[in-house]
């Protein structure tokens, strides 16, 4: 037979052959029977890597071990006969595929594949700091930081739709000098394709604010006690207080919000409170100040002690800006602002205020009560006019009126005052502070023709001298005053009325 069956066995083997003719000639030599090659396995390669937004890749199969190949194909969980092209092209990825290849000898062999997807780029944003002041206009200082992974080599970002910034390679963005508001960034990738996006707003804190909590009026005793309430901005704060339009240096900044500011007349005073927080940045308050004025207190009005006790008011007139107040009278202090009178003297008159600062000192003084004695010094007779003679004493010891009152009401007087009309008179005196006094009454009596009853003794011998006449007077005013003529009168009873002696 001219056929011959070589079994493999693992190793090429060379067979000696030989052929004869049928003349007998033999012919021969050898030949080498390689060892069998069997498919041993698939190798897979990628042509082209999956990009955004396709998301498909080429692969490329090679088998390993085997003769020519006569089949490409995928049998799961597609089937794809590709025939002797070894490259599938626009496979979709995250998928796993069962691929077969089979050789010239219809040997072939399986394997899975997965073709895994775009890596897709990525970034994430972190917000640096935000804007530190909250003012007009406004500050841009804030910062952000975006970091990008899984991009093939390069990449570009754009910021809120601005121009892309290409060919870039570094990890980390860092952008600073920023306003408020949100950053949009969008990366690619600049072999896939693939985009991500990441946004980052940077704030800013609120407005940095400063009120007037409280603000006490400057006194003769302290300066104006001024307190502050910062709010927004950002924690801690610290504050100046300095006079108008004066920049606070370093050294005026304190953690107190409340300051003792001094006054200068005139009013009003005006300052600048200003405040700091941790970040440095200010806020000014324009306050004024002003000053309780002093306490002033006015003479009460003059009074006449008319030996009982009377009222004066020391709030009547006066000037108090901080109650309460405490009126004092000789050294006494008391909250009452009215007090008694009960006697003559000069009072030392003041107001302390609630402030403790004390007013002027006046001298109140009250004049001893005024008096007035009226001494009639003569009464109306038949040869003078009746006289009165007025005392007044006490009150301010100037007295600038004397009336006199009949009954009719009061007019005009002399001192001392005459009259030659009988009645029932009284009469009023006034200081020059307009005190008045009046005596008590003074009755005047009428004029009347004396009279008088006559008796007499006779001498008791012719030619003696021993006779009497006796005069006992009526009406007319006494004391009476007699007078006896005629021959042999003497003076014996003009201050008596009885004459002796008698012829």
């Amino acid at each position: 037979a001219n056929t011959l069956s070589v079994s493999d066995n693992g190793t090429d083997q060379v067979i000696v052959y030989s052929v004869m003719d049928a003349k007998g000639c033999i012919v021969g030599g050898n030949i080498t029977v390689d060892k069998y090659l069997p498919l041993t396995g698939i190798t897979f390669s990628v042509d082209k890597a999956p990009v955004c937004p396709t998301h498909v890749a080429d692969i490329r199969v090679a088998a390993v071990g085997g003769y020519a190949i006569a089949k490409y194909e995928i049998i799961s969980p597609i089937t794809v006969d590709n025939g002797n092209n070894p490259l599938f092209t626009d496979l979709a990825t995250n998928v796993t595929y069962l691929f077969k290849v089979t050789d010239a000898n219809g040997c072939s062999i399986e394997d899975n594949y997965k073709v895994e997807p775009v890596v897709n780029i990525t970034v994430s944003g972190e917000l640096v700091s935000d804007v530190t002041c909250n003012v007009t206009p406004a500050v841009a200082n804030g910062a952000v930081k975006f970091t990008v992974g899984s991009f093939a080599t390069t990449y570009s970002y754009s910021v809120n739709g601005g121009v892309a910034v290409t060919g870039q390679t570094a990890s980390t963005i860092d952008l600073t000098g920023l306003g408020t508001g949100p950053y949009v960034i969008v990366v690619i990738d600049e072999v896939t394709g693939c985009d991500a996006t990441a946004t980052v707003t940077v704030g800013q804190p609120n407005p940095l604010t400063l009120t007037e909590v409280s603000n006490i009026n400057a006194n003769c005793n302290n300066g104006a006690q001024v307190t502050v309430l910062a709010g927004g901005g950002t924690p801690a704060y610290t504050y100046a207080f300095v006079a108008n339009n004066v920049a606070p240096v370093a050294a005026d900044y304190t953690s107190s919000a409340s300051a003792v500011l001094p006054f200068t007349a005139p009013a009003p005073n005006d300052y600048d409170v200003w405040v700091k927080d941790s970040n440095g940045c200010t806020f000014k308050l324009d306050i004024v100040i002003n000053e309780d004025a002093s306490p002033v207190i006015v003479m009460p009005a003059a009074q006449c002690f008319v030996g009982t006790a009377f009222t004066i008011d020391l709030s009547v007139g006066q000037t108090v800006s901080k109650l309460p107040a405490t009126y004092t009278i000789n050294g006494s202090g008391q909250s009452a602002s009215t007090y008694s009178i009960t006697a003559p003297g000069t009072y030392q008159l003041s107001i302390t205020d609630g402030n403790g600062c004390v007013s002027n000192t006046v001298s109140y003084e009250v004049k001893p009560q005024l008096t007035l004695s009226a001494n009639m010094t003569q009464d109306l007779t038949c040869i003078a006019n009746a006289s009165v003679t007025l005392t007044a004493s006490g009150g301010t010891s100037t007295y600038v009126s004397y009336e006199v009152n009949d009954g009719s009401g009061y007019v005009a007087s002399a001192n001392p005052f005459t009259t030659g009309t009988d009645g029932t008179y009284k009469f009023r005196v006034t200081d020059s502070q307009g005190c008045q006094a009046e005596s008590g009454d003074v009755i005047v009596t009428p004029r009347t023709t004396p009279t008088a009853l006559v008796a007499e003794t006779h001498v008791s011998c012719f030619g003696g001298s021993n006779g009497t006449i006796t005069l006992t007077p009526a009406d007319g005013l006494a004391p009476y005053s007699y007078t006896l003529t005629g021959a042999g009168a003497n003076t014996s009873g003009d201050v008596t009325g009885t004459y002796t002696g008698l012829p």
